[in-house]
């Protein structure tokens, strides 16, 4: 037995039109209605694949990643992290910009091998005064 497709209805055809296209959303993982537009505080980094899978999560979420550097012995570091946190979470710096990500990397931490030299960290901080 032969079976042919019967032809279809114009009414059951999908005609892609112009405005079709112009309603398609563009690529990301996740939609504009589901995306926080806050910022976000991360638990510290004490080994190399937290940082990769942080800037990864960054960068798939379209958002900035800002970074410090720091160690437990530095008083700088210490001082400048809540600086930072206040603006982040009292002042919300950026959160109109569709929001921000906040690491601290700890170079000092037994499992983080040599990532600060990887990316060429040379000072952790510096007071002028």
């Amino acid at each position: 037995m032969l079976i042919r497709p019967s032809l279809l209805s114009p009414a059951t055809l999908h005609i892609p039109t112009p405005t079709t296209y112009l309603r398609t959303r563009l690529f990301s993982l996740l939609s504009p209605s589901q995306r926080s537009h806050t910022n976000r505080v991360f638990d510290p980094v004490r080994q190399p694949t937290d940082l990769h899978t942080l800037t990864m999560l960054s960068a798939a979420d379209n958002r900035t990643l800002i970074t410090l550097w720091s160690a437990k012995w530095c008083q700088t570091c210490a001082a400048i992290k809540p600086v930072i946190l206040r603006m982040l979470e009292e002042e919300k710096v950026g959160v109109r910009e569709g929001g921000l990500g906040f690491v601290e990397v700890e170079l000092d931490a037994p499992l983080i091998g040599d990532l600060g030299v990887t990316y060429r960290v040379r000072v952790l901080a510096l007071l002028w005064g």
